[in-house]
């Protein structure tokens, strides 16, 4: 294997905690909408890293 050869990868959910920081600022949260993952998703995108042979975990299934 080399150095830098990817072997595992965590996979989260994307949230949206700073959302509310830009709102009292006054700025627009470019996130507010849109990148929800369901289950099905998560899992489909998992299915490409274990055939590609990287382990691979979803939020907290992690081995660690």
């Amino acid at each position: 294997m080399k150095e830098n050869d990817l072997f595992e990868i965590n996979l989260l959910k994307f949230h949206r905690l700073g959302q509310t920081k830009w709102e009292q600022l006054g700025k627009t949260y470019d996130y507010a909408t849109g990148g929800e993952m369901t289950d099905e998703a998560m899992t489909a995108l998992q299915s490409l890293y274990l055939d590609a042979g990287i382990a691979c975990y979803i939020g907290h299934h992690t081995s660690f």
